[in-house]
């Protein structure tokens, strides 16, 4: 038996019993976990969004856990960090369902994505914030194209970027359920862009 056994075990035992409902109790034990390795630190998030759903009710855990945590996975190995979201349904929906998704690392691989031309991997993380019940969906749907916007004139380095058919697609697909003035403007401004 290695040390991070040895280690993961001490972990588990000075948790068990104690209920993760509070901010500090579940940020000790990401970040406890997570100094055994990147790989610990998603199993916490996997047991986090398995076992321990109704936590992400209190604000103060759903930003520790959706934006600080996640911040700190994506800059340790953003590739792997995306890599693994969306080949687990679990941490799509935990990170962009019952996160906090229209900020920090979540927003960022989203509109890294989008990006990139991966618009099969965008879909499945916009569906989820369609279903996200603590973010406002029509407000994060201006954020996330603003955000995407600003990256495609960086990465092309033209002020008025040049959209691909597939990503516009996509985005228009996404904004049409949005219920709110929000739709017409971000609708009128692909227009203008394509």
């Amino acid at each position: 038996m290695d040390a991070n056994v040895l280690k993961l075990f001490d972990i588990l035992l000075k948790y068990n019993g104690n209920d993760l409902n509070s901010a500090d109790s579940v940020s000790g034990f990401t970040k406890e976990l997570y100094s055994l390795g990147y790989d610990y630190g998603i199993y916490a998030c996997m047991y986090l969004f398995s076992r321990q759903e109704k936590i992400f009710d209190n604000e103060g855990i759903r930003k520790d856990v959706t934006n600080t945590f996640l911040k700190k996975l994506y800059a340790a190995n953003k590739n792997k960090t995306v890599k693994v979201i969306l080949q687990t349904p679990l941490l799509i929906k935990g990170f962009y369902t019952l996160g906090e998704p229209f900020e920090g690392a979540a927003i960022e691989i989203l509109t890294d994505l989008l990006c990139s031309g991966k618009t099969a991997q965008a879909d499945a993380v916009l569906k989820a914030l369609y279903k996200n019940t603590y973010g406002e969906y029509n407000k994060g749907m201006v954020t996330v194209f603003e955000m995407y916007i600003q990256k495609l004139k960086e990465k092309q380095n033209k002020m008025v970027p040049v959209l691909e058919k597939k990503t516009v697609k996509l985005l228009t697909e996404h904004i049409e359920k949005i219920k709110g003035p929000e739709k017409p403007l971000l609708l009128q401004r692909i227009k203008e862009m394509t």
